[in-house]
């Protein structure tokens, strides 16, 4: 199933909702996998709808700011989805995530109407001079919480109903305003409307090969991007059970599979190279139903790719995509191939420029440019304006090359190309020659200043448990995989590579980390 693009096509997610909670009221909807709680498509349809008026009755409506403090499970696909029944302007806040300065930056930047926050926040974490907040309660709602919306079906008067299915939004309307560093490290709030979720839900699809009997399995905080896409836009597209849990838990992965049949699961490359330093066995024993783990939000190293299938039978699919983008490649069962992050995602024009802006040839290196329906709205800047993405071609400062058959193979960041006399590295081609060593589990590299060179490459790594390295040889493994020009300088072995919240390595981290090494 390919995404379409006809305005004609497009159904609010409260339209959605009500179709498949008339169709099977009685189909789990949402699965809450650490506390063992579900809730049916037609008890979601009447909560959803209580929840709304409540928040109605508090002045949310029509283009609200409204921040919802990501709690996980049920709670928040609730909450997220009674401010989309009103129209109102989700802005989704992980506050373990993006840090007490960034989020006050971003509340000035938002001035948002209200903050709904669930049982784990208490009042001392919420940022001072954040107005107007309300405690959300669980679902199933327990006996005397202390909460100002309950998650409740309620009977609704007519007059309530005709009101809501007026308040529902339309597909030119604001939906939500999510907070990224992306790969740059500064945070950026950045704009969607109701159509993009909806095309790159139906993009999720159409690379994942979703269907309405589905079982799929998101560990990753709604305040990213990728699982609002992946996860909760097919869910509503085409109803199938999701099942969410607050963090990935290792041990508990091939109990979740097996317990709930799950047949989709999102991952990450950190999740996949965490899974592959654990026992398999009972990974291998539990997957029978699993049909396909993604793969997406940092770049998935071949090596890692092809030992993860070959050591645990489960088949992945990597995605590419980004925060003002939404999905730009994909691979596809029926069209994979190892190393790559596919072709472009159809009605995504995807283009590789040289640094002069035009087309590069097949296989050489280039900035990937992009355009299309599916992108942003925009960046929300400080003073309020809007710093348009969409209706122009955006440059993504990531480095790619497309294959003569239309594949396309990330190489990094521009930013992070290291040129060493003149020689353009990239950390990718390091990072793959020091993987392919049995011992190495993880591998990074970056460049650094060199009085000769301008610049060179410095590389660290991380054993696989049970391993033991030393750095000469590891250095003499990469001579025999790269030319010269390209061998890092040194290899240095280290316990963790340094990431961010979202699992995105942090090449400034490892640059202070070589500085400290050579005084």
């Amino acid at each position: 199933m390919e995404p379409r693009h006809a305005a004609s096509d497009w159904l609010s997610p409260a339209q959605w909702l009500e179709r498949h909670a008339a169709r099977d009221p009685l189909r789990a909807a949402v699965v809450d996998v650490d506390r063992d709680q579900r809730i049916r498509y037609g008890e979601l349809a009447a909560v959803v709808d209580s929840v709304a008026l409540q928040l109605r009755e508090r002045g949310v409506g029509h283009g609200s700011r409204v921040v919802l403090i990501i709690d996980g499970g049920i709670e928040t696909v609730v909450m997220w989805l009674a401010l989309w029944r009103l129209a109102a302007v989700v802005c989704p806040f992980d506050i373990s995530q993006i840090g007490a300065t960034a989020t006050q930056v971003a509340f000035n930047t938002l001035k948002p109407a209200l903050l709904l926050h669930g049982q784990r926040l208490g009042e001392a974490d919420i940022p001072a001079g954040m107005g107007p907040h309300l405690r959300f309660g669980q679902w199933p709602p327990a006996p005397g919480e202390l909460a100002a919306i309950r998650l409740e079906a309620a009977a609704h008067a007519p007059h309530q109903r005709a009101a809501l299915h007026r308040a529902g939004p339309r597909a030119q309307d604001l939906a939500a305003a999510c907070c990224t560093s992306g790969s740059t490290g500064r945070m950026k709030i950045v704009l969607h409307d109701h159509a993009s979720y909806a095309l790159n839900g139906l993009a999720s699809t159409h690379l994942l090969d979703l269907r309405q009997s589905d079982h799929l399995l998101d560990y990753r905080s709604f305040s990213w991007y990728s699982p609002q896409i992946l996860s909760l836009m097919p869910f509503l597209q085409l109803g199938f059970t999701l099942h969410l849990a607050r963090q990935f838990s290792a041990s508990r992965f091939p109990e979740w599979i097996a317990r709930h049949g799950i047949t989709v699961a999102a991952g990450v490359p950190t999740v996949l190279n965490i899974l592959l330093g654990h026992p398999l066995e009972r990974l291998r024993a539990s997957s029978a139903s699993l049909r396909v783990m993604s793969s997406s939000s940092a770049p998935l190293a071949a090596s890692t790719w092809a030992r993860f299938e070959r050591e645990t039978g489960i088949s992945i699919i990597n995605l590419y995509g980004s925060s003002e983008g939404g999905w730009i490649c994909g691979n596809r069962l029926v069209d994979r191939r190892i190393g790559s992050v596919g072709r472009p995602v159809p009605g995504m024009d995807v283009h590789i420029l040289d640094t002069q802006g035009a087309p590069c040839a097949d296989g050489e290196p280039g900035e990937v440019v992009i355009e299309g329906a599916k992108l942003a709205l925009g960046t929300l800047q400080p003073d309020g304006t809007l710093r348009p993405i969409r209706g122009q071609a955006f440059r993504t400062r990531d480095l790619a090359v497309r294959e003569a058959d239309g594949v396309v193979r990330l190489l990094g960041r521009m930013d992070d190309l290291v040129i060493r006399g003149g020689v353009k590295v990239s950390p990718g081609e390091i990072e793959d020659a020091l993987l392919a060593h049995p011992g190495v589990a993880e591998a990074a590299a970056v460049g650094v200043p060199d009085a000769i060179y301008g610049q060179e490459v410095v590389a660290f790594v991380v054993a696989r448990e049970d391993a033991v390295l030393d750095s000469p040889a590891l250095q003499a493994h990469a001579a025999e995989q790269l030319p010269r020009a390209k061998r890092p300088l040194a290899v240095c072995i280290i316990d963790a590579l340094p990431r961010n919240a979202r699992g995105k390595l942090r090449p400034d981290a490892l640059q202070a980390l070589w500085r400290e090494m050579v005084g």
